[in-house]
């Protein structure tokens, strides 16, 4: 009875040894995979080839520098070698005044040209007032805090034609989504116009 009691209690001892060397065992492995140990660092240069816009830096001083719902004229800083390819010599930077138009848009227009006076009555009416509310939009916008950015320019004979991004509570926000946004521009489409006089806005081919 004795001898059976002492080759059950070794049996057991056994089987608890090796169940405490199992999961030590198993601790220690499932530690390696554990998420909150591994390095969240990227690998070095894995972004390096994500190409960085360049940003010049402009100033609106006069809402009526608002010119048209998609054409600014502002006040520039700019670097030799930066934004503007046209601007040479040293290292100083310059100010500048210019016409800055938003790239790739359509916009309402005050219909002031002979070809806008071809059209019926009814569309010139949507479209200027359409232009008015888009002109009263921009100035209130981008005299808020009258600093802008611009991006992605090409000179167009003595207008700036780039992206245009203003600041609005502690961020930079882009000009051309926000018109879109709020009815006031659509994006251009090659081969297709934009009647501003419309009742609803659709492209129309040329």
């Amino acid at each position: 009875m004795i001898k059976k009691l002492l080759y059950i209690i070794t049996v057991l001892t056994i089987l608890t040894g090796a169940s405490l060397l199992f999961n030590t065992h198993t601790a220690d492995t499932s530690g390696d995979d554990d998420p909150s140990l591994m390095d969240e660092t990227p690998p070095e240069g894995m972004f390096d080839n994500e190409e960085q816009p360049v940003y010049i830096f402009a100033h609106l001083a006069y809402k009526h520098d608002v010119r048209a719902v998609d054409t600014y004229f502002l006040e520039i800083q700019d670097h030799p070698g930066e934004g503007i390819d046209e601007i040479v010599g040293g290292f100083v930077a310059t100010n500048f005044h210019a016409y800055v138009k938003l790239r790739d848009v359509s916009v309402p227009t005050s219909c002031d040209t002979t070809e806008a006076h071809s059209r019926p009555h009814i569309e010139i009416d949507r479209e200027r007032e359409r232009w008015a509310k888009g002109m009263d939009f921009v100035q209130r916008l981008l005299m808020l805090n009258q600093s802008l950015r611009l991006s992605n320019i090409t000179v167009e004979g003595e207008i700036l034609v780039c992206d245009v991004q203003f600041f609005l509570g502690g961020a930079f926000h882009d000009l051309t989504t926000t018109l879109s946004r709020d009815g006031f521009a659509r994006p251009t489409i090659d081969g297709y116009a934009w009647n501003w006089g419309a009742e609803q806005l659709e492209p129309h081919e040329q």
